[in-house]
């Protein structure tokens, strides 16, 4: 056979044909990685396409959540799904998108018992899930009440109350000053606050409210030195014929500065408070009025209120403990949830006066900043019921007013959602707690104040819950 020629190749022939293999190799390469690129966008946006998430993430069986969904087919009707773990599941209800594909509702969850339950959205062919954990209350029944202008003196304010409540309020509370028009005992408030079936509770304060905060003869050391004996002694004497339970919170706040009794205010000091607190008390214990329990209640703590543990008289000394912390929003200081209003303030309380019931004494949320319906359902639906066992009563302060030049909105119906919420978390059959008069039966007739209360050093810890003064009369 003839030989076979070599065919004769140009220089650097080879190594151009090895770039080539390369080049093509690489384009081959970038290919695939570009296609599955698409394919891990495809999928991540399948992903996204089904977001669910529920508020709050763990609540009371039978408490009502809002869900929330995205990413769904829009103007889509679908269904919510509710089962735990391969048990069958359950229809929560239905829902439609909009023409984002994105719906919000709220759901009432059923009486389940305990445990980690999925919801699942499903709308046309995308499906969206979301755990929520249903747990039992800590604590027992807690009761529910309410300040709102005007009650007692007006029938129709108390036919109010129980209408925003959905049943009798357990706690009907009032402001009534030492130095106003109006500042007597009224005993047909009483009895027509205990006739609606509420145990009534009078915010009693030292003060002429019209006039500021600047009003020496209100102090705490003209108190206690027996400046104001007369007016004292005629609400001891008429609490005592009145006879039925009553609790009385006097000089609430006392470790803010927006009162004449307040701390730093007109010479007071956490001694001059206690000091005060026992004079009260003998009065009434002289009186035989041993039917009126003895709330201490200062303002949860912040860069305006500050830590209250000084001004604590006692074990022996104090019926019930309370607190005051409110969400203002935007209108003051920032959105803040119930936890982060009032969880370092109820750790203090409870490490000094852990054999106490707590009373959070005044709570409310603005509308400005987020989501007063999402707020609501939080602290009542999930906060109080399983983070807080010591707590035994709840009163919201029911009132739109001017603060921080603006206006801003505590009623329980500011809004239908907001509304909608309270009404749904009040009708759970945990806030059908009753104020029990046992809280406060037994207990030495007079006492002096405890000089060691409170005066244990502690580890500080403050929340940053904005309030201002606020006249409340």
């Amino acid at each position: 056979m003839p030989e076979r020629r070599r065919r004769l190749e140009p220089p650097h022939a080879g190594a151009k044909r090895t770039r080539r293999q390369v080049v093509t190799r690489l384009l081959t390469v970038s290919g695939a990685l570009a296609a599955l690129a698409v394919t891990g966008d495809a999928l991540e946006g399948e992903a996204r396409s089904a977001r669910l998430t529920v508020r709050p993430a763990r609540a009371l069986a039978s408490a009502t959540v809002t869900v929330q969904g995205a990413g769904f087919p829009p103007k889509a009707r679908g269904q919510l799904l509710w089962q735990l773990g391969r048990a069958g599941a359950q229809r929560l209800g239905g829902v439609r998108t909009n023409a984002k594909g994105r719906f919000t509702t709220t759901v009432r969850l059923p009486a389940a018992t305990s445990g980690s339950y999925l919801i699942t959205a499903k709308i046309g062919k995308k499906k969206g899930r979301a755990a929520v954990g249903v747990r039992a209350p800590t604590g027992a029944p807690v009761a529910l009440g309410i300040y709102t202008p005007g009650a007692p003196a007006s029938a129709q304010r108390i036919a109010d109350a129980r209408r925003l409540l959905g049943a009798a309020p357990a706690i009907l509370m009032w402001y009534q000053g030492w130095g106003a028009s109006g500042g007597e005992i009224d005993a047909a408030w009483l009895r027509r606050a205990a006739a609606a079936g509420a145990t009534p509770m009078i915010t009693w304060e030292p003060w002429d409210f019209q006039r500021g905060v600047n009003q020496p003869q209100f102090s705490l050391a003209s108190i206690a030195r027996g400046d104001h004996d007369a007016y004292v002694q005629r609400w001891a004497t008429g609490l005592a014929a009145y006879g039925g339970p009553v609790l009385l919170r006097f000089a609430h706040e006392m470790n803010g500065n927006w009162y004449p009794w307040g701390a730093r205010v007109n010479g007071n000091t956490p001694e001059h408070f206690k000091d005060a607190w026992a004079h009260i008390w003998d009065i009434f214990a002289d009186a035989g009025a041993t039917n009126v329990a003895r709330v201490w209640s200062p303002n949860v703590v912040w860069d305006q209120a500050s830590d209250f543990t000084p001004f604590y008289p006692g074990d022996n000394a104090v019926d019930w403990v309370a607190l005051d912390g409110y969400n203002f929003g935007s209108a003051q200081g920032g959105w803040r949830r119930f936890d982060q209003i009032f969880g370092p303030s109820i750790a203090r309380m409870t490490d000094i006066a852990a054999d106490k019931p707590l009373l959070i004494a005044e709570m409310a949320s603005v509308e400005q900043g987020g989501s007063k319906a999402v707020w609501v359902r939080d602290a009542l639906g999930a906060a109080i019921p399983l983070h807080y066992p010591a707590i035994r009563a709840v009163v919201w302060f029911n009132e739109r007013k001017i603060e921080f030049n603006q206006t801003v909105d505590y009623r329980i119906d500011s809004s239908s959602p907001a509304a909608q919420a309270f009404m749904d978390a009040a009708r759970n059959p945990y806030y059908r707690g009753v104020v029990q008069p046992t809280h406060w039966a037994a207990r030495p007739a007079r006492s002096a104040p405890d000089r060691n209360a409170g005066g244990k050093k502690r580890s500080r810890r403050r929340t940053t819950n904005r309030r201002v003064r606020r006249r409340k009369n």
